[in-house]
């Protein structure tokens, strides 16, 4: 593919197998100057995977996964002496070996051995400062063991265990961390329309608190066409890298706590016209502890990311999908409502950067067998963001906006197909993040070729 500021992307997928080898292999390449300048981004990746049955009930594999990222960041729109710019370079390799057996044939164990390698250096400047960098790599050794076990026709467990050994160097100093964790996970269909299931997972590290997890759900299909689920559950989301040991841009904060999370969900699915089309509606709500947030701090000094006290997140998801002869709809609509529980003041209640109102829309049609074309629609709407480049740091409303996009493809040949695409389509202007803007009118055009 090639376009609009420069923009390129290439890929090439290989694979090829017997009923008891197979090799698989991957390798993309992509990059852009964007719209401002210096704001280049490429970005490399590599994907290698090896399976082998060595007898029956027994195969092993391994796979071999890096990406390579580099990109200028020419900060803050509205530029100001607490605005950085910076580069960024990132390399990450992963790789994998396992076996998987069937002992009997209501049981199937995996054993996975895994290592990560992560590195990235941060260089940046405030205007008118010294160039500053931040170096930090971080290895990971995993060891998994998952065992699938189907009781009966009506009950499946999944249970295992997962051990990780991490060590994070910034710079020149070196922090270690472990993690123990156990799960389990039930399936049980008492009636071929009803489904329940239930979860639990312990995470125990060495540098926070001892976490159990846990997730119930429940669907009925109270007829062909129509399905009602809810779920309940916990969750628990460890702070980032950048979070606990900092960066050019930002105060490490060793004291910060993991983020926690309880929430329900209920919905009901609906076929229409015999399986032309479909209509899903959903509530949520999530009450959250410990919510990782950033505070910004005066100049010349840096903020960190910090744990907000308490906040709710609530709200309606509605989608639909019609297919009529070679035309086929999609709509998804969201509102949500994302407010804190410890801000006292009500002009700060809002959690940043979470629109009320979000609506995508695609309209598809197939205008030969071997061409079709597409248009579509985001809308978001209704938002709160916080300029950074007062002091102290005010919220301000960046407004709302509505991108349009334009896509279409032709099979020339069984092995050759030409794709063109036009976002942005009437160029409009429009901050995702305040200060950053979004990228005006774009086309792009490419080729697959199959052989």
């Amino acid at each position: 593919e090639g376009g609009s500021f420069s923009s390129w992307r290439g890929g090439l997928t290989l694979s090829a197998g017997s009923d008891k080898s197979g090799v698989s292999a991957a390798f993309t390449a992509n990059g852009t100057d964007n719209q401002r300048h210096p704001d280049g981004w490429d970005q490399r990746t590599q994907l290698i995977r090896v399976d082998q049955r060595l007898f029956a009930g027994v195969s092993v594999g391994a796979t071999f996964r890096g990406q390579q990222n580099h990109f200028n960041d020419p900060g803050d729109l509205r530029t100001t002496n607490t605005t950085p710019e910076g580069t960024t370079i990132f390399d990450n390799s992963l790789a994998t070996l396992w076996i998987d057996a069937t002992p009997t044939s209501a049981w199937r164990s995996r054993l996975i051995v895994g290592g990560q390698e992560q590195f990235t250096q941060v260089i940046g400047r405030f205007d008118g400062s010294d160039q500053s960098k931040f170096n930090i790599t971080n290895s990971r050794r995993v060891l998994d063991w998952q065992n699938t076990v189907t009781i009966s026709p009506a009950i499946l467990m999944i249970a295992g265990a997962n051990r990780e050994w991490s060590t994070a160097v910034v710079n020149e100093d070196s922090k270690n961390e472990r993690l123990l964790a156990f799960y389990a996970e039930g399936r049980f269909n008492p009636l071929a329309q009803v489904t329940f299931t239930a979860g639990v997972r312990s995470d125990d590290y060495t540098t926070f608190d001892k976490a159990v997890t846990w997730r119930v759900t429940g669907a009925w299909r109270v007829t062909s066409d129509t399905k009602l689920r809810a779920s309940y559950g916990t969750g628990f989301m460890p702070p980032g890298l950048a979070a606990r040991f900092g960066s050019v841009f930002q105060n490490p904060n060793p004291e910060i706590r993991p983020e926690r999370s309880r929430g329900w969900d209920a919905g009901v699915d609906h076929g229409l016209f015999h399986d032309q089309g479909s209509i899903s509606v959903s509530y949520f709500r999530n009450s959250l502890h410990d919510l990782i947030m950033f505070e910004g701090a005066d100049f010349p000094a840096l903020g960190r990311e910090v744990n907000l006290d308490k906040a709710r997140t609530s709200g309606i998801e509605v989608g639909g999908r019609l297919a009529v002869g070679p035309v086929e709809a999609r709509l998804a609509w969201t509102h949500l409502s994302a407010r804190s529980l410890s801000e006292t003041d009500p002009a700060l209640e809002r959690l940043i950067r979470r629109p009320r109102e979000t609506l995508s829309a695609d309209l598809g049609v197939a205008v030969t067998s071997q061409g079709t074309l597409g248009a579509g629609v985001a809308v978001v709407s209704n938002r709160q963001d916080t300029d950074f480049n007062s002091f102290p740091s005010a919220r301000v409303n960046p407004g709302d906006y509505a991108v349009a996009r334009l896509y279409g493809a032709y099979e020339l040949s069984a092995h050759l197909t030409v794709k063109v695409r036009v976002e942005n389509l009437t160029n409009v202007r429009y901050e995702p993040v305040y200060g950053f803007p979004a990228t005006g009118r774009s086309l792009t055009a490419g080729v697959v070729l199959r052989f």
